[in-house]
């Protein structure tokens, strides 16, 4: 965001967020300013500009859409409203190995082959597990004695 003030003096600003208990802050938080640096109240110089950064951490996925205002202490217009809107995706997931082969078996063995399945991002991942096989049957009926 780019505060710019044209004027011959220094300008005060304050950004205003969602309130703690706002429900919107379950979906995301939004930072003004960047790394330890928290710049929600500032100084614009006379006829200057400011940049700050704005950081959305989206909490869950779907569409955010976040009110951001911006005040200028002294004036009497209203805060300036800036819309955030994201379209939030995720979670990342990886599965390892791809296939698994289990070349020859005995009958009756079990024979177990591990799976990893890694959730690389900071929400959580459900998943469910099917088995997909190529195996038909033919036959209603039948049986094959043992050997």
């Amino acid at each position: 965001v780019e505060l710019r003030n044209d004027t011959a003096l220094s300008a005060k600003y304050e950004f205003i967020l969602p309130a703690e208990d706002d429900p919107i802050r379950k979906k995301a938080e939004v930072m003004v300013g960047s790394g330890d640096v928290k710049e929600r109240k500032g100084i614009v110089g006379a006829r200057s500009t400011q940049r700050l950064k704005i950081t959305l951490t989206a909490k869950n996925t779907g569409n955010v859409h976040l009110p951001l205002f911006v005040r200028i202490l002294g004036s009497e217009r209203a805060p300036h409203h800036i819309a955030i809107s994201a379209k939030v995706t995720g979670p990342k997931i990886d599965v390892q190995p791809k296939a698994l082969e289990f070349g020859s078996i005995e009958v009756l063995n079990e024979t177990v082959k591990p799976i990893v399945i890694v959730n690389d991002s900071p929400i959580p991942a459900t998943f469910t597990a099917r088995l997909a096989s190529t195996l038909k049957k033919d036959h209603k009926e039948g049986g094959n004695p043992p050997f």
